[in-house]
């Protein structure tokens, strides 16, 4: 579909040069419109029974509360952080104080999450 379609528009278009095909107000490689109205019905279709599934969004979810408890208690209490010149907040002010966590956390594997997640709380979600 789509090389027939961009054979079509090349061929009305009749580019000569990169700047003709810049100055286009459209794509000159592009779906035709039946099959544009197609990959919305199929992208439609897999958001709400694939990506956004319950079992897919169970774990985000899951993971999404590590992290915010991570965040929290690592705002909350400096001792918690390891203790490590490059992630010392003692004396930051809120703002640097969070960019410093936020780099902390950032830089987890989602297994090191876990784990600190454990270590700290006495419950953790589980990602499976």
């Amino acid at each position: 579909d789509v090389i027939t379609e961009a054979s079509a528009r090349i061929d009305s278009a009749k580019p000569e040069t990169s700047d003709d095909v810049r100055n286009l107000d459209y794509a000159l490689v592009a779906f035709s419109p039946a099959m544009e109205a197609n990959e919305k019905v199929l992208k439609a279709f897999l958001f709400e029974k694939v990506y956004r599934s319950k079992s897919v969004m169970q774990p985000v979810r899951s993971a999404e509360r590590i992290v915010a408890d991570l965040f929290d208690r690592f705002m909350d209490d400096e001792r918690a952080m390891p203790d490590h010149e490059d992630w010392s907040v003692t004396g930051l002010q809120p703002a640097e104080r969070a960019t410093v966590v936020c780099d902390y956390i950032a830089g987890m594997t989602d297994r090191y999450a876990v784990s600190e997640h454990r270590r700290l709380f006495d419950r953790t979600p589980d990602l499976g």
